[in-house]
């Protein structure tokens, strides 16, 4: 007898579970916060601000789930989260072979288990096909280094041609000045006085 009713139990728990995660069509669109939480105990607490941020930014993404299990729909739901911060903490140069493999096959496991996860399909592409062109990455990134660097270059060049004309221009002044205290205009430095003379 008791253990029929532990088996009871075992069973109202489980379709309680069931509810929580998948509440009945009209009731969703209020709980999308609250089945959240209610998975939170499944899901590794890191991830969960992350899919915090995507319920409230892209609505309820399990809403459509093939899915009936809380354990599996947690262990998707991470990787979700795992997925969007490799996109957004990664820099185009940094992301491994074995993080766009993972993007790739995510994707596809999550759009199999009826994910809404539309949102994420240009990120994702952008990401592998980015990494698959890595080498011609790595060289863009070269050329543009030593495009900065050139450009840095010549701006200290600009400067100090800049300071090196406005010295100029004060030397001219300075001559000018001089010139009009001296007799003769036109006086050529270096040569005798009687150039010319025979």
């Amino acid at each position: 007898m008791k253990q029929s009713r532990k088996s009871h139990q075992g069973e109202t728990s489980h379709r309680q579970n069931l509810e929580l995660v998948h509440p009945p069509l009209q009731q969703r669109s209020t709980k999308v916060i609250l089945q959240l939480r209610n998975l939170k105990e499944l899901i590794r607490s890191d991830l969960v601000p992350i899919l915090h941020k995507i319920w409230r930014k892209h609505g309820h993404i399990i809403e459509r789930s093939t899915m009936r299990s809380g354990h599996i729909i947690a262990r998707a739901l991470e990787s979700l989260a795992t997925m969007v911060e490799i996109l957004e903490n990664s820099p185009v140069e940094s992301i491994s072979d074995s993080q766009a493999g993972y993007l790739s096959t995510t994707l596809s496991d999550l759009k199999t288990m009826c994910f809404k996860v539309h949102w994420l399909v240009s990120f994702v592409e952008k990401a592998v096909k980015l990494h698959k062109s890595k080498p011609l990455v790595d060289s863009l990134k070269k050329l543009s280094d030593l495009s900065s660097q050139v450009q840095e270059r010549r701006a200290i060049l600009v400067d100090e041609l800049a300071k090196l004309t406005e010295e100029e221009n004060k030397l001219k002044k300075e001559m000018g000045k001089m010139s009009k205290l001296i007799p003769f205009s036109k006086v050529k430095f270096g040569l005798p006085l009687g150039s010319g003379l025979t």
